[in-house]
């Protein structure tokens, strides 16, 4: 399931390019408690270096502002790199902006605006930061601009939750690798453009439950479509006889009965029918 940040960076139409290799004595990252460093990075695509000269002379204003925006990308290339998941940057915290100025030139913050920008309109409020830009006399290989920045990262928890899953909308082979079948009483299924589970008296809820570490439950919790679920605590029924106390994600309010979606119900049988749920709730699900 694609993460939160990289569903935002294909509504901007923003690709990252491939994390680049050092090419000196240094690392291109270094975490420190919370707090990500990332080294600077110029203005290269997949190892092509672009925006070449100096700003003000052979770089015009504009193209050393793309310039800053392709070194945002380099940067945030790094940090997917390193910790596997854009999710876990809880804000940028600061940038650091070179500008291989010539002499004259004075306009450095809005060359690096093109790096704070992109910051913003990808990760909102928590875009904002700390920042200087400076001029330089000259950058590594000529690059017109530099970007060096400092992220606040989410902790992995290794803290695992049970959670009860009814709606099935995950990978039918994950949820048979990692996932048992289990049964919550006291509920039923109703589905309509979504499915939620409604109270009702000697009803059951057949479904799987996994225990998941808090980070892949942010993860697969943090996308836009699946947002309006949540958590509640209920006793899940496993097959072994076990009873266990469970997060189950649900939607606030029932679907009303005008949301009846055939297509969705349909498809929602299937993965329960692939998963090996009974099939007499298998048929019972509308």
């Amino acid at each position: 399931m694609a993460s939160r940040i990289e569903t935002r960076l294909r509504e901007l139409n923003l690709i990252l390019p491939e994390a680049g290799r050092p090419v000196a004595n240094f690392v291109p990252c270094v975490q420190a408690g919370s707090l990500l460093f990332v080294s600077g990075q110029i203005t290269t695509w997949n190892g092509q270096l672009r925006h070449v000269g100096q700003v003000g002379a052979q770089v015009s204003l504009d193209e050393a502002r793309a310039g800053a925006q392709l070194c945002a990308l380099n940067l945030l290339a790094q940090v997917k790199d390193f910790l596997g998941n854009l999710d876990r940057v809880e804000r940028v915290v600061e940038v650091r902006g070179f500008v291989n100025a010539a002499p004259g030139f004075t306009q450095q913050p809005a060359v690096v605006n093109g790096a704070s920008d992109l910051f913003v309109d990808v990760f909102g409020e928590a875009g904002r930061h700390a920042r200087f830009a400076v001029g330089v006399a000259s950058l590594p290989a000529g690059a017109a601009v530099e970007v060096a920045a400092t992220f606040a990262v989410r902790e992995v928890s290794s803290r695992r939750v049970d959670v009860f899953f009814y709606g099935l909308f995950m990978d039918v082979e994950l949820l048979r690798a990692k996932g048992v079948e289990a049964t919550v009483d006291g509920f039923a299924l109703r589905s309509g453009q979504r499915a939620a589970l409604v109270p009702v008296a000697g009803a059951r809820v057949h479904g799987v439950a996994m225990s998941l570490t808090s980070s892949e439950l942010h993860q697969l919790y943090s996308e836009p479509s699946v947002q309006a679920y949540k958590p509640q605590a209920v006793l899940a029924h496993l097959a072994s006889g076990a009873v266990i106390a469970a997060l189950c994600y649900n939607l606030p309010e029932a679907p009303s009965p005008s949301e009846r979606n055939a297509g969705y119900a349909a498809r929602l049988r299937a993965t329960a029918e692939k998963v090996g749920l009974p099939a007499e709730y298998v048929t019972s699900l509308r």
